[in-house]
């Protein structure tokens, strides 16, 4: 699981960084640093390129289309994210039979929500499972009993 602070703060401070420092230089900053970790690009063109790069290694590639948290209910984020799925799901099996491919339906949910949700998670974990915050991944084998 990741940090609360992580979870909670992340999608504001990106945003912010958007809004103030704009796309060309927040998307330079992500990829400079932690990007590479997490997606091939932010477009499908490059997202293809990869791909293409992989086999060429015999590599496989699974493509991933994910949003984080709409601030108010948005119907044309949603349907451009759901022209995105669609084009990018062409791409990758055009002229194959297969590929792979991953949502994070998240991205459909507010930030309030993803927050509340956050919230209620932790107070499942330790306040009903009782559940110490160091190790509380470390199930004992009575509360599997």
């Amino acid at each position: 699981m990741g940090s609360n602070f992580f979870i909670n703060h992340s999608l504001g401070i990106t945003n912010n960084c958007y809004r103030v420092l704009g796309i060309p230089v927040t998307n330079v900053a992500i990829n400079s640093s932690v990007g590479s970790l997490f997606t091939s690009g932010e477009t499908l063109s490059t997202l293809m390129q990869d791909v293409a790069h992989q086999e060429t290694k015999n590599i496989g590639s699974l493509a991933g289309c994910a949003v984080e948290g709409l601030a108010e209910m948005n119907e044309e984020k949603i349907n451009e994210f759901y022209h995105l799925m669609l084009d990018t799901i062409g791409q990758l099996t055009k002229g194959k039979d297969e590929a792979h491919f991953a949502i994070k339906f998240t991205g459909l949910l507010s930030i309030g929500v993803m927050t509340r949700l956050s919230t209620a998670q932790d107070l499942y974990l330790y306040n009903i499972l009782a559940l110490d915050k160091p190790g509380y991944e470390q199930l004992s084998m009575e509360l599997l009993d």
